[in-house]
């Protein structure tokens, strides 16, 4: 098991070739699912075998998903592509942290609160015609978007922003990923449906990495107290290793879920890590091909 340091942005990268060669400096692995334990569709080779080498070394495993879907939804996902069942035991998902939030009246959601909310999922059940008529809009006074339709058009959620901006309703998203895995490659996801009805002036309020709250609760829920000692692998620089810095949490980026293209296009990765420094995001703790 190799370990080797990339200086880059004043910072030292130490590149991996296997999460145990690190397993020692840490109580609990919090894993992100698309782009690094599996790809929509099938299970990455080493994944079992790495999590069962770390679950022997008596280390928490944890999921953590943006997926606005609950965390059973999830389990069943998992278990059909190949992960084994001791490891969908323990899953956080966004979608669960948002109803949760809602249920307490926690001060992140107090817009959405006590309001008449249309939930917008991946299901046409979800949308409740709107996809056919947007006054179906009129009867609610916020919207929660919590997953898209896969075969539902880009303009058709561009439009929808904008009929709910011309509305004056709040937004609760609660998937910021801006990018997500598809059997066509890799397409824009519910947060990039967010920030752009933000650009438009809306009101938003975003639940999901990199946002605290969702590390703050999984924490409490298994009884992590020391940051310092708990480390988040995963494929986004903007979510999951934006979220870990935030909360003094080291972090593993897999160079072959969502950046894949830029690991491959640029020339030198001292130039590609220092640009996302220039975009003042961290630079993660550690960088690993593949869970393994």
């Amino acid at each position: 098991m190799k370990i080797h340091g990339i200086d880059s942005c004043d910072h030292t990268i130490r590149s991996i070739d296997s999460l145990l060669s690190i397993a020692r400096h840490y109580q609990a692995f919090l894993f992100d699912q698309w782009g690094v334990l599996h790809n929509g569709l099938t299970l990455y080779p080493h994944v079992n075998a790495t999590l069962e080498k770390l679950s022997g070394l008596n280390k928490q495993i944890i999921i953590l998903s943006n997926s606005g879907k609950p965390a059973e939804i999830n389990r069943q996902r998992l278990l059909a592509i190949g992960l084994l069942p001791q490891f969908t035991q323990h899953i956080v998902t966004s979608g669960d942290v948002a109803r949760w939030a809602l249920s307490v009246k926690h001060a992140k959601v107090s817009t959405f609160t006590s309001k008449k909310l249309i939930w917008l999922d991946s299901d046409y059940q979800s949308l409740g015609g709107i996809e056919q008529n947007f006054t179906h809009l009129d009867d609610y006074q916020a919207v929660v978007l919590a997953g898209l339709l896969e075969d539902q058009s880009h303009s058709f959620y561009l439009k929808l922003m904008s009929e709910i901006n011309r509305r004056h309703l709040p937004l609760l998203c609660i998937n910021p990923d801006i990018n997500r895995f598809t059997p066509h490659g890799i397409q824009p996801s519910v947060g990039f449906y967010g920030q752009y009805f933000q650009s438009l002036g809306g009101l938003v309020e975003f639940i999901g990495k990199p946002d605290s709250l969702v590390y703050e609760y999984t924490m409490e829920k298994y009884h992590l107290t020391q940051p310092h000692r708990i480390v988040m692998v995963g494929d986004s620089i903007h979510h999951d290793v934006l979220g870990a810095s935030t909360m003094n949490m080291d972090s593993v980026l897999v160079r072959s879920g969502i950046h894949k293209s830029l690991f491959d296009e640029t020339e030198s990765l001292e130039e590609l890590l220092n640009s996302w420094h220039q975009e003042g995001l961290p630079i993660p703790s550690y960088l690993i091909d593949q869970v393994k």
